[in-house]
Formats: C-alpha cells, structure tokens, sequence
C-alpha cells in the first residue's frame, strides 16, 4: 500500500474540488468524489481502474485523511535518519501542527503502472494545492522538502507512457533530490 503523510505548520486550506480538478489535469481522466467541504477525509474514485475482486469490482480509490494535532518529533527519528538526501528534515517536521495522509485504496489488483500513475497524480494535485513543508513517504522512510523535488515522474502521463515506467513496481520511489 502507498502511503504518503503531508505536513504543515498551519491547518491546510482542503478544497477537494479544487484537488480533483488539479488531479484529472495530470493524469488526463475523470475522477468521481462526494460533495465535501474538506474538514472530514475524502475519496477520490478512479472509476476508469476498476479490479475484480471474489466477491464483486471496485475502482480504485486514492483517500486523503486529515490529523490537526502536533507531531512527536520522536516517533519521527528512523524517518528523518534514513533522509539521507535531505539533512533539514527534522527541522521540516518541527512544529509541524497538521498533517494529510494520502494513501490507496482498492487498488492492489491494478498494474503497477496504473497504480503509481494513480496514486502520484493525486499526491501531486494534494500538494500542489495545499502547499505542505514537509512530505514524509512511510514505506521507504523518507522525509523530503515538497519545494525541492518534483513528483512529475514518468509514469503520470496517460497518453505515450513508456511500457517501461521509472518506478518499477508499486512502491513510492523518492527523487533523487535534496533539501
């Protein structure tokens, strides 16, 4: 499973149609969501990547979770010591008040090129329009300062994807950035 926390020092501005618009601009596909005002999680559905499962189909869906309470910093440590590309991340997560979580859902039966795609299209639109100071990406144990990479990998455009994509399996591959 993806799983990817956005921090912020202030309660981020959640406008979800202003996130599902910026998502089906990157990924070229239209994307179904219930009414929200943002204060409460929500899904995004990816009614185009629907898997079959024993007891019936769902598409796949990207949830975004919101915590508006202070980190432990603590609970961080093993995250920021394997940011080895990033020697500011304790100092990205301090003070960090509110956090976003954007994990998949429903979608571990897809390629693992859609579900990248899918996953790192929405993650993209959550931060471009929310702005967060710090990306922490659990699998991998990274904490990467949004403003220094770019999640616009090769696996995000619909249209003339390469067979082969640059992640190569379903697991969140962090940029070769630095802070």
């Amino acid at each position: 499973m993806q799983i990817a926390e956005l921090h912020f020092r202030g309660n981020p501005k959640l406008c979800v149609a202003a996130i599902k618009r910026r998502a089906e601009a990157i990924l070229g596909e239209q994307i179904e969501s219930a009414e929200s005002d943002g204060s409460g999680p929500f899904l995004l559905v990816h009614t185009a990547h629907v898997a079959t499962y024993p007891k019936g189909t769902a598409p796949a869906q990207t949830a975004i979770l919101a915590a508006h309470q202070p980190i432990n910093l603590d609970a961080y440590r093993e995250d920021i010591q394997q940011s080895w590309r990033c020697p500011t991340a304790a100092s990205l997560l301090e003070g960090s008040r509110h956090t976003l979580l954007v994990t998949e859902m429903m979608a571990r039966l897809l390629s693992p090129h859609d579900r990248a795609r899918l996953f790192h299209g929405v993650l993209q639109a959550v931060m471009d329009e929310t702005q967060p100071v710090a990306l922490v990406v659990k699998h991998s144990q990274q904490v990467l300062d949004p403003r220094s990479i770019g999640l616009q990998w090769s696996i995000l455009p619909r249209s003339n994807a390469p067979a082969q994509s640059t992640c190569a399996s379903s697991t969140f591959r962090t940029p070769r950035a630095t802070c």
